[in-house]
């Protein structure tokens, strides 16, 4: 039985059976390809392991291309099939019906063959995905519901908030992550405060000196490594150049600062992030 399987492009949501094209299987591997760095020392047994990290993840789509006749017709959907596959602008979001509530991020590399029969076409078509995770479809931040696909197995809670008021020196605020691979997030803080604290009670810390203003907004990018005021403003230099990673489950932020504290610290956008 064909899969369902829709394609995010340039914003726009395709699903592949309106375009006469049926997934018959997909191959995709519980884990990325697994790279380990290590160290040889001269005399000593065995290496000494040095740390590992993941790779792109690439799999392959079987397709099933179904035409009305085996002339024009057939070749519309061709063209349709090249239009829709085409990623030299970048890499397109895949959301794959046995796998519902998650998206990779991928795009076709290498080349493919088309075999036709008769009115129908069938080929396979490899897929990369160089962010090798998945993530959630949509910004639970803004909300969501298991009417969008999600399911229990995810891990997803209602009532998580993404967004807290601060107007108190030593306030908490308690992150959930509900996706099984490490996520770096993205933190928006606006109003004042003077040389701000953020401690995740585990271990890592991050500093802001400055005075922000009440109309002042700082975008951390963790992921990214990048700290910007109001938008464009550099600001990296004042901060002591800490980021965070969350891991599966909670993590409670610490803010402390001083001065007047009056200021909103928003985890947005959120898409829980899984390994597979």
């Amino acid at each position: 039985m064909p899969i369902s399987c829709n394609i995010i492009k340039n914003g726009m949501t395709y699903d592949l059976e309106q375009y006469g094209i049926a997934l018959i299987k997909h191959n995709i591997p519980p884990l990325p390809e697994k790279e380990d760095y290590t160290f040889q020392i001269p005399g000593k047994a065995g290496k000494v392991r040095m740390g590992s990290q993941y790779k792109e993840r690439t799999f392959d789509l079987e397709l099933l291309l179904m035409a009305d006749d085996a002339t024009i017709d057939y070749q519309s959907k061709v063209a349709e099939l090249a239009w829709l596959l085409d990623s030299i602008g970048g890499p397109e979001y895949w959301i794959f019906g046995d796998i519902p509530g998650k998206r990779f991020l991928g795009e076709y590399t290498g080349q493919m063959n088309l075999e036709k029969m008769i009115f129908d076409g069938r080929l396979t078509v490899p897929l990369v995905c160089y962010f090798p995770f998945t993530e959630t479809v949509t910004d639970v931040a803004n909300g969501w519901s298991y009417g969008e696909g999600y399911t229990y197995g995810m891990g997803l809670r209602f009532g998580d908030t993404y967004s807290k008021a601060v107007t108190v020196s030593g306030t908490t605020f308690t992150i959930y992550h509900a996706g099984t691979a490490p996520l770096p997030p993205k933190i928006k803080i606006t109003g004042q405060f003077t040389n701000l604290s953020l401690n995740d009670g585990r271990g890592h810390v991050m500093t802001i000196t400055r005075a922000n203003g009440v109309n002042d907004t700082i975008e951390i990018d963790c992921e990214e490594g990048t700290v910007y005021l109001n938008g464009t403003q550099n600001i990296y230099s004042q901060t002591n150049a800490v980021f965070f990673s969350l891991p599966r489950g909670t993590t409670t932020f610490t803010f402390t600062a001083s001065g007047v504290v009056n200021f909103t610290v928003s985890f947005t956008p959120f898409r829980h992030r899984y390994l597979y």
